[in-house]
């Protein structure tokens, strides 16, 4: 009754305009296919069989649906030879770029659309183009309390957190062709430092332990249920005293202190399900020429292929929630960036950023307290760090995806919840928001805020 009124109802400034009512119900009986919902085509990386795939197009076109989200993945859990995996590999290669030419061709033919996801799985990365020097790296951190008068600690140095990639690697261990090539071990070694040792007065946090893979927090302590309490005006930058094996050469003054050891190391994530050769290492989100460097490999080498397509059958590039979690969120410039862009150094701050739980998983809704506050500065200080890792990430893959997407004809779709950015933001960037429905036992507000 409603939408009958409003169509019989004619706007007070075009009182001579006809409503063929009829024929719009009839439309909304029977839609054309540009209004038919789109189906998930999912691909063995390289490995497909042209005939294969017109079939399993045909049937989707026989179902209504209106066009095709083409996903290339390599399977989970899925015994395969060397040879299938070679075949797998081939994903954004020549071969998988004559391929994607024949589906869209065959597309086409039956009056579907496309989109294609922006590489093989999720987070984004893979491959020889995403180097050591492009890869993902996050801080992570040991703490320890220490008493008044004491004149050496050996401290506990950290190590590569071992939680979500060791996790996929149990799942999937490193298939053939995906090996890290020579060299590449030590280069990414080379990304690990030690970004400062602190020593601020305090007392130490309650925990409760956790065998959670995904949501352990930073140095294995467990979930938080009450924060330390720290009083950040007394920290004092101790890293000079800090020797190769981990002893710390400082007299430690009157009072109850915590030790901090920050280090930048590079993250053990890896791509859940990513087909193609080389490593399958997660790039630097909030790297530029991370992102240039990926779309390289997965678009820009086969555009002689798809360029007939661009802006008519393959209609947008879209990309999949990152999941992407890190004890810290880490980039090699973050601490100049930060005090260009809140006015202050945040190293003598960095013990108030952590906080077990936020944004280690999209669709979990458990955050812990955080590990240390501080009632005067705390929530400043972790707003301050969140704004700007939002900033660097909205900067530096989401506003360039757009552009390059708008470059190439296409429109540029995202799901920017599982990223730790300023969510309304990143999907006003987008031509296209999207949301999904995994949402059982998640946090509620996710699904609400792509179609915000």
């Amino acid at each position: 009754f409603f939408l009958s009124s409003l169509l019989l109802a004619p706007p007070a400034h075009a009182s001579n305009v006809v409503v063929d009512v009829d024929s719009l119900r009839n439309a909304f009986r029977s839609p054309p296919s540009s209004a038919g919902p789109y189906r998930m085509l999912s691909l063995r990386g390289g490995d497909i069989d042209d005939q294969a795939t017109r079939a399993r197009l045909e049937s989707i076109r026989q179902a209504g649906y209106g066009g095709v989200l083409i996903s290339a993945t390599a399977p989970l859990g899925e015994p395969m030879t060397p040879e299938q995996w070679s075949r797998v590999n081939e994903f954004a290669q020549p071969s998988y770029f004559k391929h994607m030419a024949t589906l869209l061709h065959d597309a086409s033919t039956m009056g579907l659309s496309a989109v294609s996801t922006l590489g093989s799985c999720w987070p984004m990365g893979g491959g020889l183009a995403i180097t050591p020097e492009l890869a993902q790296v996050e801080v992570t951190v040991t703490h320890q309390e220490v008493r008044g008068g004491t004149e050496s600690v050996q401290l506990r140095l950290p190590a590569q957190p071992m939680r979500t990639g060791a996790m996929m690697r149990m799942m999937r261990p490193t298939p053939p062709g995906q090996e890290l090539p020579a060299g590449w071990a030590e280069r990414l070694k080379k990304r690990e430092k030690i970004i400062a040792v602190l020593a601020v007065q305090g007392t130490a946090p309650s925990v409760i332990p956790t065998s959670d893979a995904i949501l352990g927090p930073p140095d294995g302590q467990g979930v938080v249920v009450k924060s330390g309490q720290l009083q950040s005006s007394s920290a004092q930058n101790v890293t000079q005293h800090l020797r190769p094996d981990g002893r710390l050469d400082w007299r430690v003054p009157d009072g109850t202190w915590q030790l901090f050891v920050f280090k930048q190391v590079p993250s053990d994530l890896v791509l859940t399900c990513g087909a193609g050769r080389g490593p399958q290492l997660v790039m630097d989100h909030f790297k530029r020429a991370a992102l240039e460097a990926h779309t390289k490999r997965v678009f820009e080498a086969g555009r002689a292929q798809l360029g007939p397509f661009l802006g008519k059958t393959l209609t947008a590039y879209t990309v999949d929630s990152l999941e992407n979690a890190s004890d810290l969120y880490w980039t090699d410039d973050l601490l100049a960036q930060f005090k260009r862009r809140r006015g202050y150094d945040l190293v003598p701050y960095l013990p108030l950023v952590f906080q077990p739980g936020w944004m280690a998983h999209p669709y979990q809704a458990r955050v812990s307290a955080p590990q240390f506050d501080d009632a005067q500065i705390g929530e400043r200080v972790r707003a301050d760090y969140r704004l700007t890792v939002s900033e660097l990430m909205i900067e530096n893959m989401y506003e360039p995806f757009a552009a390059w997407a708008k470059k190439n004809g296409l429109h540029s779709e995202f799901q920017a919840h599982g990223a730790p950015v300023d969510i309304l933001k990143a999907y006003g960037t987008a031509d296209v928001p999207e949301s999904e429905d995994l949402h059982v036992g998640a946090d509620p507000y996710f699904l609400k805020l792509a179609r915000s």
